[in-house]
């Protein structure tokens, strides 16, 4: 479970959402895309469309616990992904993830981050994703950070997920039990759903 803490934390995990969407700007309504499913214990966002296609879209889940987890499917404008995580483009798309998480650094929005793991985990469904878990230091409240990263369908799916900070680097039992339901919807998926975006919508 995860630990209470005071309502900056919740406000800081929507700040980097909002951000996020803010610098993205507002998109047209994206093709078919993954019907993310609802789960106990989470409330989930509308899906955000970015502007350019390479961006792709997500969709950000948020725990009455102090959890936060944004979920990206993209191509970054790669002509061929490959599934799973064992790919040098998974390899590099986790690269420039821990990047512009530097780059957050630098610009001061984070005081500090910290690699403490980096593996391979199961998500449950027969997919397995690279992680890399940090913490992060914002406006002095540690937190843990992990990202998660794998091919699916020609494209890139990631994970961030934020949350009061944990010593060890274990995945929390509450945000495995929301990738285990990510992880089966994919799995079980043959062709995209459709599901209602809002143009500009975020969380």
């Amino acid at each position: 479970m995860f630990r209470s803490r005071s309502v900056v934390i919740a406000m800081l995990l929507a700040m980097f959402t909002a951000a996020a969407a803010a610098q993205s700007g507002v998109g047209p309504e994206a093709p078919d895309k993954i019907d993310f499913p609802e789960v106990e214990g989470w409330e989930k966002g509308d899906v955000y469309v970015y502007p350019e296609p390479d961006l792709g879209y997500s969709v950000t889940y948020q725990s009455s616990e102090g959890g936060n987890v944004t979920i990206y499917v993209y191509n970054g404008g790669r002509k061929k992904i490959a599934d799973g995580h064992d790919s040098k483009e998974v390899a590099n798309e986790l690269k420039n993830a821990k990047a512009e998480i530097k780059r957050v650094v630098e610009l001061g929005v984070y005081e500090k981050a910290e690699s403490v793991k980096s593996d391979v985990v199961s998500l449950g469904g027969g997919i397995k994703a690279v992680r890399e878990v940090m913490n992060l230091t914002v406006r002095g409240t540690k937190l843990t950070s992990e990202i998660y990263v794998f091919g699916h369908n020609n494209q890139f799916i990631k994970f961030r997920a934020t949350r009061p900070f944990e010593a060890g680097g274990a995945i929390n039992s509450s945000v495995m039990s929301l990738f285990e339901a990510v992880a089966k919807t994919l799995s079980e998926e043959n062709t995209p759903a459709r599901v209602g975006a809002t143009e500009g919508a975020m969380r």
